[in-house]
């Protein structure tokens, strides 16, 4: 025990009081400038990285909401034949057949200022058959028609795609926002721990190339001289 508190005395008179041992790490030793430790820390920060992908989701949120007033093109391409008997002298002979070949197209598309619907649709049809009373064979039927639904009372000013589409555009702002906000605060903050970074090491460094407080003298060196 006496030998235990010899060397804790010994070390206590080596270390002056307040005066900081320097600093051992070993870990390497990185100097950065305060561009690049703002330019680290945009790149590594993962709430930033997360901030990053908001956007991104809402821009496919934004364009599932346009997805409504996509135009939706449609095709009917068809084949048909029959075959009959007719029941009297004048039903074109023995045995009739028909063969009808129809391709229709279409276009229909919603409009998101009025709520309307606009369709456009172009049918075509040809019919062949062996009928002997027929005078034009084949035949060939087309028609083209275009209509234009616009609700006047119910879903006139909006609607469930408009309120879609309204709700995607203010979340796809908010998330540019909210990604303006993160890195501001994330270059605010590095800047700031930058800035107390170099004061603690200026301090340390200061407190290190301190000298040392004198010792005090030894007992009775400053008694003034006695009078006789």
């Amino acid at each position: 025990m006496s030998d235990l508190l010899a060397q804790a005395k010994t070390q206590s008179q080596t270390v002056p009081q307040g005066q900081p041992g320097p600093l051992e790490t070993n870990a390497p030793r990185l100097d950065l400038t305060m561009d690049e430790a703002v330019a680290k820390a945009l790149q590594l920060n993962i709430d930033l990285s997360v901030a990053r992908l908001n956007p991104q989701l809402q821009d496919w949120v934004l364009a599932q909401a346009f997805g409504a007033y996509v135009p939706t093109v449609s095709a009917t391409i068809g084949e048909q034949s029959n075959t009959t008997r007719p029941g009297s002298s004048i039903g074109g002979g023995a045995t009739v057949n028909n063969k009808t070949t129809t391709f229709n197209f279409g276009v229909s598309q919603g409009l998101r200022w009025t709520g309307a619907t606009a369709n456009v649709n172009w049918s075509n049809g040809r019919i062949e058959t062996d009928n002997n009373l027929t005078t034009i064979n084949p035949r060939f039927d087309s028609g083209l028609q275009a209509q234009l639904t616009q609700p006047l009372a119910r879903n006139r000013s909006t609607d469930a795609n408009r309120q879609n589409l309204l709700m995607a555009e203010t979340n796809r702002r908010i998330a540019d926002s909210s990604l303006r906000a993160a890195t501001v605060t994330t270059v605010a903050n590095t800047r700031n721990a930058r800035r107390d970074h170099l004061q603690h090491c200026q301090a340390v460094a200061a407190a290190q190339t301190r000298q040392p407080p004198s010792q005090p003298l030894a007992a009775g060196t400053n008694n003034p001289p006695e009078r006789s």
